[in-house]
C-alpha cells in the first residue's frame, strides 16, 4: 500500500478510537432536540424551521469536530515524539503531510455523510446532495487550516482560537463590506475609503465559506451549475494555496 494511504487509514483508525464516531451520534440527538423544539415554538412552516436549524447545527458540529479532532491528534502525535518515529522511516515529509491531510479529508467527509443522510428527511435529494459536497469541501478545507495552525503555532489553544477566527471571519466578511460600503453613514472621508479598503483586502485572503453549504439550497432550491462550480473552484483553490503554505512550513521546521 502506497505510505500516503497507509497514513489516511492510520488517521482513520485514531478517529474511530478516539470515540469521534459517538460524538457525531451524540451530536445528531443533541440537534434533533433542539430543531424539535424550536420547531414546536413556530406558529407556520414549523417544517422549514425544523430542517433550517438542523443544517445550521450540522455544519457547525461538523467544522468543530473536524477542527478539533486534527488540533488535539498532532499535538498528541508530536507530544509522544510520533512525528519523529515516523520521519524515521523510509517516508519523506511531503509523503507524512499529504497522508495526514487525506485521513483527516476522509474523517470530514464522513461526518459530513452521515449528516447528509440525516437531512434527506426534510429535503429533496438533489439539494442535500449539492449540500453534502459542499459541506464535505468546506470540512476539508477547515482540516487544512487546522493542519497548517496546528503546525506552526503548536498548541491546541492557540491553533483552536486561530482556526475559530478564520472560519467566523470567513463567514462574516461579506457581511461586513457591505456595512462598509452602505450608503447609510454618507461618509466619504479617507479614513472611511482606508477602512473599507482594509476590509476588502482582509475578505480578499479568505476563503468564501459564507457562500458554502447554504441553509436555503435545503429549504428552497439548490444553487445553479455555474454558482456550485465557482464555490467548489474557489474552495479549491483556497485548499491547495494553504496546503502548499503548511508544507512549506513543516518543510522548515527542525523536529
Amino acid at each position: 500500500m502506497h505510505p500516503v494511504l497507509t497514513l489516511a487509514k492510520t488517521v482513520v483508525l485514531e478517529a474511530r478510537r478516539t470515540r469521534l464516531p459517538l460524538l457525531a451520534v451524540c451530536a445528531l440527538g443533541a440537534g434533533l432536540g433542539i430543531a424539535g423544539f424550536l420547531s414546536r415554538l413556530a406558529l407556520t412552516e414549523s417544517g422549514l424551521l425544523h430542517a433550517g436549524v438542523l443544517a445550521a447545527f450540522f455544519r457547525v458540529t461538523a467544522v468543530f469536530l473536524t477542527a478539533a479532532f486534527v488540533i488535539t491528534s498532532i499535538v498528541r502525535e508530536s507530544s509522544d515524539k510520533g512525528i519523529e518515529l515516523l520521519l524515521s522511516l523510509p517516508i519523506s515529509r511531503t509523503t507524512y503531510y499529504m497522508g495526514k491531510v487525506a485521513g483527516f479529508a476522509v474523517c470530514g467527509s464522513l461526518l459530513s455523510g452521515f449528516f447528509a443522510l440525516v437531512m434527506l428527511l426534510w429535503s429533496p435529494p438533489f439539494a442535500v446532495a449539492a449540500w453534502f459536497v459542499s459541506l464535505a469541501l468546506e470540512v476539508t478545507l477547515v482540516a487544512i487550516i487546522s493542519l497548517f495552525f496546528v503546525t506552526t503555532l503548536g498548541e491546541v489553544v492557540a491553533a483552536l482560537a486561530a482556526v475559530a477566527g478564520t472560519y467566523l471571519l470567513s463567514r462574516v466578511a461579506a457581511t461586513i463590506q457591505a456595512i462598509a460600503v452602505s450608503p447609510v453613514a454618507d461618509d466619504n472621508s479617507s479614513l472611511q475609503k482606508v477602512a473599507s479598503f482594509g476590509v476588502d483586502l482582509v475578505a480578499l485572503l479568505l476563503p468564501p465559506l459564507d457562500q458554502a453549504t447554504q441553509t436555503g439550497w435545503l429549504l428552497y432550491a439548490p444553487p445553479t451549475a455555474p454558482e456550485f462550480l465557482h464555490l467548489v473552484g474557489s474552495l479549491a483553490v483556497y485548499g491547495v494555496l494553504v496546503f502548499a503554505a503548511g508544507l512549506f512550513d513543516f518543510h522548515r521546521r527542525n523536529l
